[in-house]
This record gives C-alpha cells, sequence and structure tokens, in this order.
C-alpha cells in the first residue's frame, strides 16, 4: 500500500475539515467516485496515518488529520498557490 498522499487524499481532508464528520456516501458523492473507491483505495492510507478514524458517526479527522489540513494550507499559501 503506498502511503503517499494524491489529490483525492487531500480533497477528502478537505471535505471533513469543512463538515466535521461525513458519512461513507457523502464522501464519496463529494469526490465523484463510489464508496468502493473510498473504502479500498483513499482510506486506508488515511487511517494508517492516523489522519481520520470512522465510527458510529461517520469520518472525522483526528488532531493528526487537522493540523496535516493546517500544514497543507500554510504550505500552498506560500507558494502562492
Amino acid at each position: 500500500m503506498t502511503t503517499a498522499l494524491n489529490d483525492e487524499h487531500r480533497a477528502y481532508l478537505k471535505h471533513l475539515k469543512k463538515l466535521g464528520q461525513a458519512s461513507l456516501k457523502a464522501s464519496a458523492l463529494m469526490l465523484g467516485t463510489d464508496c468502493e473507491q473510498v473504502e479500498r483505495q483513499i482510506e486506508p492510507v488515511l487511517l494508517h496515518r492516523g489522519l481520520i478514524t470512522i465510527g458510529r458517526g461517520g469520518r472525522q479527522l483526528t488532531d493528526a488529520g487537522d493540523r496535516y489540513d493546517a500544514v497543507v494550507r500554510q504550505s500552498s499559501n506560500a507558494s502562492g498557490g
């Protein structure tokens, strides 16, 4: 399993940051993909890195996921993106 984050991973994290929590279906719709793709390709990497949790209330960012989002935004702003 690759652990590098791609655009889909970052979009997923941004989505959760905005909503606070989301269901699998809502996350898949937001990404323009299906639930199976999210469960098999996107979430395993984020879970492995400790950036999200999956519980009864849906998917949520961990503290590490919240910090990762902030670092990405700072990096993007610093590079003019």
